[in-house]
């Protein structure tokens, strides 16, 4: 009896001053609380998350049942949510015994950053995750991320309930390997890691928070409450400051900029794409070389296939382990034994680190003139130039939410709005048959309203990394000419064709020359274009029948 009144005492005393502690950042991160003008709010969906019933909209009550909990000693409790008992023992000055244990092999925590998978709608943008490197390597370590389940989703139905928040998005762990084969070779996508800032015991409440968030999912949203959004809610969790918000649109490259403003992120490392590896080392061969390098991968239990070069051992022999059939035969060959006497690293280890972290740029703003006595600016939402990495002939860029205005030579102004601009031109060879695309769609108001909504496919070249040549058919459904600049008698449907070459002149130098056939018009262009850090400028030269129109611009990447 004695002892329950102990305890009520200690209880009732401990609750008067619940409101600092039940209010503060670290109990509002703990269980992702967000404060509006109705009040506090957790989008934690399941009920286990909390002890109360009206813990997803109470923190005072949430906190104050959790308290009591602890000085229970309820042993369901500490095991269910680690981090809290941790954080109210330590606050209220209790004994701490934790009955989890976190993993004390794990020594290093990467921010990771996939570049965009143009394949899938979900990935345009790139994706975030944790990398929990261990004593053994990065190899036998696992990655944590934020990842939203859309099931058989398809279509219109994939993203209309991608931008209404209909998927459940969990924390969920994965080996490192098997991620990294995922990503780096079947999507070809380069990987940023950032080694970020934190303690031993920021690392260990990082994994005790990973086995509270078993207890509950959240509605994803792509735009805002996606896997950029989460990651960083979770990271805030251990962090001292906060770092991510509340945004109407995050994107993983706006959320990696926050932390690398914040100053939390050590260094940087990038896995290249060994496709791209691949691509650029193939495009050097003759025909020879290449017959020889297709024989290998085609047939590898063919033991006529011997290749001399170390360099594509390596590249090869992961290629072959990323394919489960070639595999299979490889294992059965000649081929697996010359391998195994070079003794090569794997290709997709990272490079060596730098503390120089770049930039990673989101959007974009800028002025043009024209010799038509035309000028405007533009700003965009969303921008991934391709022109961030300056020396790649590929042309990979998403453009959303671009807004511009034109001031046209009898003083009248046009606006033009940019819903989407995607282009994916990559470089086709016989090992990666890839194919080409392009899409656009933009409204234009001078007067009246028009429209441009056009698709192209087809395939681009790297001829021999001297320049990439690309050609591509398709329809423009449209009564503006996006090239003209100028409207069109009526909105009809067009067919297309696209041919042109883009050449690296020098590191900071391109120069793409295009023959267009749009709109029933035919179009022949050239533009020079120069980057000084984060400016770039163009010199364009356009031709149809009826002029030809010189128009210099200046874009800025932010």
């Amino acid at each position: 009896m004695l002892k329950k009144i102990l305890l009520f005492l200690m209880v009732s005393l401990t609750v008067l001053s619940a409101d600092d502690y039940a209010y503060s950042r670290e109990w509002l991160n703990l269980l992702y609380y967000e404060k509006s003008i109705l009040g506090y709010k957790s989008p934690a969906m399941e009920d286990g998350f909390f002890v109360t019933a009206q813990g997803r909209t109470d923190p005072q009550a949430e906190y104050a049942e959790s308290l009591r909990l602890v000085l229970e000693n309820d042993r369901q409790f500490k095991t269910k949510f680690p981090l809290r008992y941790k954080y109210i023992a330590r606050y209220n000055n209790l004994k701490y015994e934790p009955v989890v244990q976190a993993n004390t092999d794990v020594k290093r925590v990467f921010l990771a950053y996939p570049s965009r998978y143009m394949r899938n709608s979900a990935s345009m943008f790139g994706h975030l995750f944790l990398l929990l490197e261990t004593d053994s390597g990065i190899l036998d370590s696992q990655i944590l991320h934020f990842v939203g389940d859309s099931g058989d989703s398809t279509g219109f139905d994939f993203a209309w309930k991608g931008l209404t928040g209909k998927f459940e998005g969990r924390f969920i762990q994965e080996p490192y390997y098997t991620k990294i084969q995922e990503y780096n070779f079947l999507e070809s996508r380069e990987i940023l890691f950032y080694t970020i800032k934190l303690s031993p015991e920021q690392i260990e409440n990082l994994q005790l928070h990973y086995l509270e968030m078993q207890n509950t999912f959240f509605w994803y949203y792509y735009i805002n409450k996606n896997c950029a959004f989460f990651i960083g809610r979770f990271l805030d969790v251990v962090l001292d400051s906060d770092v991510i918000d509340v945004p109407l649109y995050l994107i993983p490259a706006q959320a990696t900029e926050k932390f690398r403003e914040a100053d939390l992120l050590a260094d940087e490392r990038l896995v290249p794409s060994i496709t791209k590896v691949f691509d650029q080392w193939y495009s050097d061969l003759n025909l020879v070389q290449k017959g020889q390098v297709q024989a290998t991968l085609f047939y590898p239990e063919d033991n006529s296939a011997i290749i001399q070069d170390e360099e594509l051992f390596s590249i090869v022999e992961y290629m072959l382990r990323s394919n489960k059939e070639s595999a299979n035969l490889l294992s059965e060959s000649d081929l697996y034994d010359q391998l195994q006497q070079f003794h090569l690293p794997e290709m997709w280890l990272y490079l060596p680190a730098t503390e120089n972290i770049k930039k990673l740029y989101t959007q974009s703003a800028g002025l043009w003139g024209s010799t038509e006595y035309n000028w405007g600016g533009f700003f965009n939402l969303v921008h991934f130039s391709d022109y961030e990495q300056f020396n790649e002939l590929e042309i990979n860029t998403i453009r959303l939410g671009g807004l511009s205005v034109e001031k046209l030579a009898d003083r009248t102004l046009r606006y033009d709005l940019d819903l989407a601009e995607i282009n994916n031109i990559l470089q086709f060879n016989m090992i990666f048959p890839t194919w080409s695309w392009s899409a656009r769609s933009m409204f234009s108001y001078h007067e009246n309203w028009s429209t441009n909504q056009e698709a192209y496919t087809g395939h681009a070249f790297n001829l021999r990394n001297w320049g990439l040549l690309y050609g591509m058919i398709g329809i423009n459904y449209a009564n503006y000419d996006t090239l003209g600049k100028r409207e069109l008698d009526r909105l009809d449907l067009f067919s297309g064709l696209k041919l042109g070459w883009r050449r690296n002149i020098t590191k900071n130098l391109k120069l793409r020359v295009a023959y267009e056939h749009k709109y029933n018009t035919d179009y022949q262009s050239a533009e020079l274009i120069y980057k000084y850090y984060d400016l770039l400028g163009k010199l364009t030269c356009l031709n149809s029948h009826d002029d030809t129109i010189y128009q210099i611009g200046l874009e800025c990447l932010f």
